[in-house]
């Protein structure tokens, strides 16, 4: 797989945001970043879930349902992410223990 140089342009402070984001998650193991993004109940659980009963053309994630996801308020209690990686180890916010 070769790696293409794509032209983009981002006012600063959305520039300062993505890095900030790029500059945590980079931290973290693989796998790590699979269960945040895989976690019950949260938009790629509810397209997986709803793929066993009838087709989901592409398993697409609706962006109405990540923006829900995020608004419903799941975001509230912190916990440390650590399974022994060396690489692991930093911060993510969950409502679920």
């Amino acid at each position: 797989m070769k790696f293409v140089e794509t032209a983009y342009s981002f006012e600063e402070t959305t520039q300062k945001l993505l890095d900030d984001i790029f500059d945590y998650y980079a931290k973290f193991h693989p796998y790590t970043l699979s269960d945040l993004t895989h976690e019950m109940g949260g938009p790629w659980d509810v397209i997986w879930t709803r793929a066993q009963d009838r087709a989901v053309p592409g398993m697409l994630i609706p962006n109405e349902l990540i923006l829900s996801w995020f608004k419903s308020g799941r975001i509230g209690i912190v916990h440390t992410v650590n399974d022994g990686d060396e690489h692991d180890g930093g911060i993510y916010n969950s409502s679920r223990a």
